[in-house]
């Protein structure tokens, strides 16, 4: 079923259900990354796995955003302009309520700088892109919490294991 744009932007995001008639609230994910294309596809599939998905196209929109709805996990990109990735990472950690909501990085680099920068930044995980629907679901639901299969490649890694992954 077709979902209105109030019912995808607006303030019914905070009280979506999932589409399998479940009355328990859909976990929100924000999805920041300057590129629209991008950004619209991957909230097209993660809308299908029964996320509610908010759009920011850099950091600075973005915290605005989580300061007035807090998403319950955060996609994010690292290269945007206005705020990029790791700014908005350091920004979360001065707001006490949205120290916790799980950071998912999302960058093409695969260089031990880049995933370990994002460790310590604070990213439960970072994903490289390119990565598949699959394995983004997968993380997406493991770091949500709820049951799934693991994800089917190595590729993406928890942040705090990261340190031993290689380039």
């Amino acid at each position: 079923m077709a979902r209105t744009k109030g019912e995808r932007y607006g303030d019914g995001m905070m009280n979506l259900s999932s589409d399998n008639g479940d009355s328990a609230p859909r976990k929100r994910v924000l999805v920041v990354d300057d590129d629209d294309e991008l950004a619209r596809e991957l909230q097209s599939i993660i809308e299908r796995h029964g996320f509610a998905v908010r759009r920011a196209e850099n950091g600075a929109v973005a915290l605005d955003m989580i300061q007035r709805e807090r998403p319950d996990i955060i996609l994010l990109d690292v290269v945007m302009p206005v705020m990029d990735g790791f700014q908005l990472l350091a920004a979360l950690h001065e707001i006490p309520e949205a120290r916790d909501i799980p950071v998912i990085v999302l960058s093409v680099g695969r260089e031990e700088t880049t995933v370990s920068a994002a460790r310590h930044a604070g990213a439960a995980v970072y994903l490289p892109k390119p990565f598949s629907p699959h394995e983004l679901i997968a993380v997406l639901r493991r770091v949500a919490g709820i049951a799934d299969e693991p994800p089917g490649d190595e590729a993406a890694q928890p942040a705090e294991a990261a340190s031993g992954s290689h380039g």
